[in-house]
């Protein structure tokens, strides 16, 4: 079975700092982009830094998040994508110097407490810091890969390192 995954460069500071805020002109900016199902937990992760209810909904509302305070970045390389592709795409990465995992990236959670979906979506995240410390060693070795649809996932994440980077953001990535 294929998935899709969405990745975003994301003010990390802008982001925590509207957790928990309950700032009127906010909540008034994003009531006017997001739908009506991700409305009511984009409300309560503003009001309160969580929301309750349906896991999957949870990570619904911090995808919108993430899309306001960040840049979606170009993820044909990963949509679609099968399951032993992440795997081997992980490897890949965990065997260059640059210090990143792909499961991290989509699997990983990070620092924002969120119930797990039973199955999917899931989300995960690469720090500013990791960003940073990835982005010259990426840019001084290229990865790269004998099997065509991994260097395009190697270049993919190489270009979104390049791009948050350049913003001092970090990454999210959400898998459905």
């Amino acid at each position: 079975m294929s998935r899709g995954i969405m990745i975003y460069s994301v003010d990390h500071d802008a982001l925590k700092r509207a957790l928990g805020s309950n700032d009127p002109d906010l909540l008034d900016a994003l009531e006017k982009i997001c739908g009506d199902d991700t409305w009511p937990q984009v409300m309560q992760l503003i009001k309160s830094g969580a929301c309750r209810g349906d896991a999957e909904q949870q990570i619904f509302a911090f995808e919108a998040l993430c899309k306001y305070f960040g840049v979606e970045l170009d993820n044909g390389a990963v949509s679609p994508i099968r399951q032993s592709t992440i795997q081997d795409a992980d490897q890949a990465l965990l065997g260059h110097p640059c210090g990143l995992s792909f499961d991290q990236l989509v699997y990983g959670h990070g620092v924002f407490p969120f119930s797990l979906a039973s199955d999917f979506p899931q989300f995960g995240h690469w720090s500013a810091a990791s960003v940073r410390a990835a982005a010259p060693v990426l840019e001084q070795d290229p990865p790269e890969h004998a099997d065509e649809t991994l260097e395009a996932i190697l270049l993919a994440v190489s270009d979104w390192i390049t791009i948050a980077n350049a913003r001092n953001n970090a990454l999210f990535g959400f898998i459905y």
